[in-house]
């Protein structure tokens, strides 16, 4: 067997470390939607208008409206 020369061990070390980096990224950011989608829901649901709720969490009426969705 053949073993890896260093400069390419490295790039496949790297390699896998950013993209390791880069799913723990996307999962967080996935994470994040579902939740803030959970939360806007519930609080349509108990009432609060979607302006109400677009000024607390600091975002558009639009993406209220996107995330309320079921």
């Amino acid at each position: 067997m053949e073993l890896m020369p260093a400069w390419m061990r490295t790039g496949y070390e790297k390699g896998i470390k950013e993209g390791v980096e880069k799913g723990i990224e996307e999962g967080i950011e996935k994470g994040e939607e579902k939740s803030k989608k959970l939360i806007i829901q519930k609080f349509l649901g108990k009432g609060f208008s979607p302006e109400q709720l677009a000024e607390t969490l600091e975002i558009p009426v639009e993406e209220v409206m996107n995330l309320g969705k079921n």
